[in-house]
């Protein structure tokens, strides 16, 4: 009951309406979604209450009676137009000093519609003068160069769009406003630029669980905190940690070196620690004999650090140059070996990312690149240090296609090394829902990888509750793809089919699966997952 807000805006007199849910009684916090689902209402409650502590006097508070039901009780709806019914004629005797007379109210209409008509039929203005209304704690001159407006000039409708829309997604801005004033004969373009409310730390959390139920569960849980506005130029500081069968700690820090943020650069490191599995790989560790081992499940770790300048292009494109070192081991669990690395050298990234939604995406487009080289220092039981030099790429591509309600995703993607380590440092994985769904995250191994899918979205329900959205999708996928120990071994023959079936929910905390994925072979698996890649 955003009372605050709607004095903020100008609301001269209010009228508010709360519809709280009542708290349940003590027996009936019996497990811990009840107890969740408590807490969450007598939060609420508590800031109705502190919202309604802030209308004054002529202001008018209206409760129905929604006893008899919750949020979700859409079927319950009838009842609560009668409730909502009910308690406005109640309150008659306050509501009526607010009524129009018939001819003023009409009045009232014209002028509105032609205050309207006359903003749509200008389709571009002369900015004299550009006047932002800055409530965000970056100066005036990085929200101007993020704007890239220029005074003394025609501005299209759709450029000024377009420069709220560069503001927008940098996700840090809550609303912003603009207007064109005319003051002494001159265009005032007047923009009320506002940051997000609970900045400038944001926290987000992930969660995801598989299970084939016959003998294997995989489960991960994450969180990731960003802190905006560290520099005059926005700079970002990113922490991320993963706990469960695959652990991984790191921060980062991005630092624009001007203040349209055109050209960056980057500092990072990671702890990780992962379980692998190697089908079939050749070991010559004694004598040089050549031994042939099946299913070697290895544990991977390994902490990298790196550094890169970069160029931001185009607002959705971008291309850095850096170099990073990284030092590791990699254990054969099930024959007590272990391999000791270190790695380093220089790599090149470029992205283009302009999807309207990362994973629902309808329209735009997502390409990566990158390659590197690394000179690799290694050693595995009784073969000594051994030297070399690593060439690696890892190329990807998302293009979705929509009509109507119906969304086709595709997917490619391509990665490698030509290293002669015993096992690959740089190991590519499948597995995982909607990446060669029915096998497990981490399952399948190997030097190199290829990969392509195409998933098919349904949206079942919009789910449009004005302030926010909850639509609801159906699908599956078709996929096809492997990993091989040699790259004279990647064939279309070699590579397995997959497939999945789900339901999927596009939820205010993060997009939540149910999903079962069968691969060639009998492989199976159910996922469900909260929250997604970060």
């Amino acid at each position: 009951m955003p009372v605050n807000v709607a004095q903020v805006l100008g609301a001269e007199n209010i009228i508010a309406v709360d519809l709280r849910d009542n708290l349940m009684p003590s027996k009936d916090l019996d497990s811990a979604l009840n107890i969740v689902a408590q807490l969450t209402t007598y939060m609420t409650n508590a800031s109705a209450d502190e919202q309604k502590g802030l209308m004054k006097k002529g202001d008018v508070y209206l409760q129905p009676d929604v006893s008899f039901m919750t949020a979700a009780d859409f079927d319950q709806m009838t009842k609560a137009y009668e409730a909502g019914k009910k308690v406005a004629e109640d309150a008659l005797p306050q509501l009526l000093r607010f009524q129009l007379s018939k001819a003023d109210y009409q009045a009232y209409v014209k002028e509105k519609q032609s205050r309207r008509s006359q903003l749509s039929s200008a389709t571009a203005y002369y900015i004299d003068e550009i006047k932002i209304r800055n409530n965000t704690r970056l100066p005036d001159r990085t929200l101007r160069a993020q704007l890239a407006l220029q005074t003394g000039q025609v501005i299209s409708n759709e450029s000024l769009e377009q420069a709220v829309k560069r503001l927008q997604s940098e996700d840090i801005y809550g609303r912003i406003t603009y207007k064109i004033d005319q003051v002494d004969g001159k265009n005032i373009l007047d923009m009320d630029i506002n940051e997000k409310s609970w900045g400038p730390g944001y926290l987000n959390f992930t969660l995801a669980f598989e299970d084939d139920f016959v003998n294997r569960s995989n489960f991960s849980f994450g969180a990731q905190y960003l802190y905006t506005d560290l520099t005059d130029k926005g700079g970002e500081w990113l922490t991320e940690f993963s706990l469960g069968s695959w652990k991984n700690v790191s921060t980062e820090f991005y630092f624009p070196l001007d203040y349209k943020q055109t050209y960056f650069t980057e500092f990072g490191v990671s702890i990780n620690n992962e379980i692998r599995k190697f089908d079939r790989f050749n070991f010559d560790y004694i004598n040089n004999e050549t031994n042939t081992f099946h299913n070697i499940e290895t544990e991977y770790k390994h902490t990298n650090v790196y550094a890169a300048i970069g160029w931001n292009f185009e607002s959705a494109a971008k291309i850095s140059l850096g170099y990073n070192a990284q030092k590791g081991s990699i254990n054969v669990l099930s024959m007590e070996q272990k391999e000791d690395y270190f790695l380093h050298g220089p790599y090149i990234n470029m992205t283009y990312d302009d999807l309207d939604n990362f994973f629902f995406p309808s329209s735009g487009l997502y390409a990566n690149a990158k390659v590197g080289y690394n000179q690799t220092t290694s050693e595995f039981h009784q073969r000594g240090k051994v030297d070399g030099e690593t060439y690696f790429y890892d190329l990807e591509v998302k293009k979705p296609f929509s009509f109507d309600r119906h969304t086709i995703a595709f997917t490619a993607k391509v990665a490698g090394s030509d290293s002669e380590e015993m096992l690959p440092i740089y190991a590519q994985a499948l597995g995982g829902m909607f990446n060669l769904s029915g096998y497990h995250r981490y399952e399948l191994n190997g030097r190199y990888s290829a990969f392509a899918s195409m998933i098919y979205r349904y949206r079942l329900l919009d789910n449009n509750f004005g302030a926010f959205k909850l639509p609801v999708y159906a699908g599956g996928s078709i996929e096809q793809g492997g990993v091989w120990d040699k790259s004279s071994n990647v064939s279309w023959s070699s590579s397995i089919s997959a497939g999945s079936v789900y339901v999927a929910v596009d939820s205010i905390l993060g997009p939540v699966y149910l999903s079962y994925g069968l691969a060639e072979g009998g492989q199976s698996a159910f996922y469900l997952s909260l929250g997604g890649r970060w």
